[in-house]
């Protein structure tokens, strides 16, 4: 029984090795807002990928709250980046997403996908967290009041929130 505890945790082991190889190995493009600026990257520990689409209802729901969480942690040298990939969004969607809920952050139009292949994002509104070294932090969804066939008043659990927390404390982030 211990041999096996062993080779489970030497697998364990190795999986961390290759997902954070594997995040760590990204290259990423310059990024470009929607209008062909480009996207300096500030002096920041953390960087927030957020994967919308403008005619997406969640993605409608979260960009107010998207927002909300951008001007908390801003003050925390954390970048977040709003990409907008669906092939039915053009700049003009882009740009009527932003002005209706009051977006500050940058988005960038991913019209040919590359940022989400390299990101692996499979839904709208999904976020990938970067720390400062390149390596993902955190994948997922913001919060928990919408899931398949759930549709909660309010959030009972903060993911995305809570992983910027651990990350701006330096702490580990519990689930990733």
């Amino acid at each position: 029984m211990k041999t096996a505890t062993k080779y489970s945790f030497l697998f364990f082991i190795a999986c961390i090795s290759v997902y954070q190889a594997s995040a760590a190995s990204l290259d990423l493009p310059q990024l470009v807002d929607i209008d062909g600026k480009s996207i300096s990257k500030v002096d920041s520990r953390i960087t927030v990928y957020c994967f919308l689409a403008t005619e997406c209802p969640l993605a409608k729901l979260y960009g107010p709250r998207l927002e909300s969480i951008a001007d908390t942690v801003g003050r925390e040298n954390v970048q977040i980046i709003g990409v907008s990939s669906s092939p039915q969004d053009n700049r003009d969607d882009v740009r009527k997403y932003i002005d209706d809920h009051s977006i500050s952050f940058p988005i960038v139009f991913d019209a040919d996908q590359t940022l989400k292949e390299r990101f692996e994002a499979h839904r709208t509104p999904e976020v990938v967290v970067m720390d400062s070294s390149g390596q993902i932090r955190y994948r997922g969804r913001i919060d928990d009041q919408y899931q398949p066939g759930v549709a909660r008043s309010k959030p009972t659990q903060h993911d995305l929130r809570d992983a910027l927390a651990s990350l701006i404390q330096g702490e580990p982030v519990l689930v990733t």
